[in-house]
């Protein structure tokens, strides 16, 4: 007599939560303001081109050539 054991598997595909992309202001040393982005692909994938469309108005500092600096990373 033979038995054989047979196992259920789950083998429904692997689904990913998307979650939710919040940008926020660094903590750097020198004050900053928030601004507002929009990034061109959701979800960024590494190693490939992405866009993003930057806008706001600055109340406390100005933009100088050589001195703003903008950061954005993924």
């Amino acid at each position: 007599m033979t038995f054989y054991e047979f196992k259920d598997l789950n083998a429904a595909p692997f689904q990913l939560n998307k979650r939710a992309i919040n940008f926020q202001a660094c903590p750097l040393d020198v004050p900053s303001e928030l601004i507002n982005v929009k990034i061109g692909t959701d979800t960024p994938v590494a190693g490939e081109p992405e866009s993003f469309d930057v806008s706001g108005t600055l109340t406390k500092h100005n933009i100088n050539k050589g001195q703003t600096f903008l950061g954005i990373g993924y």
